[in-house]
């Protein structure tokens, strides 16, 4: 339990959006490069809602003590919006270059013990 005033909570939950916004490109790049199956993609779904779920109440837990105020969904929202019209399209090169790696290097691998 932190002892935040609203201006420093608003920050905070920004950067909770921010962070969300994240691991959705992280998944959105893993489609991108493995296009996996339909159940796969539900699964994917499933934990990316699981993990997005645990870290904003972990975040209103914590910095908020568990109360919910409007202004905390205003900052998860602006947050992710900033995200998405700033670095979201930096961090799917990124994400997707780093999964065209390892999707090369498991090729290489299938390919000698093949």
């Amino acid at each position: 339990m932190l002892a935040l005033n609203q201006g420093q909570e608003f920050l905070c939950y920004f950067i909770v959006g921010t962070f969300v916004s994240c691991i959705y490109d992280f998944f959105k790049s893993s489609r991108y490069v493995f296009k996996p199956s339909d159940i796969i993609t539900h699964i994917e779904d499933l934990l990316f809602a699981i993990i997005t779920a645990i870290v904003v109440i972990t975040a209103i837990l914590y910095i908020s003590s568990g109360i919910l105020r409007f202004y905390i969904v205003l900052a998860i929202a602006l947050g992710i919006l900033t995200y998405a019209l700033t670095i979201s399209k930096v961090c799917v090169i990124i994400f997707s270059s780093i999964f065209k790696a390892i999707k090369f290097l498991i090729n290489i691998i299938l390919e000698k013990h093949l």
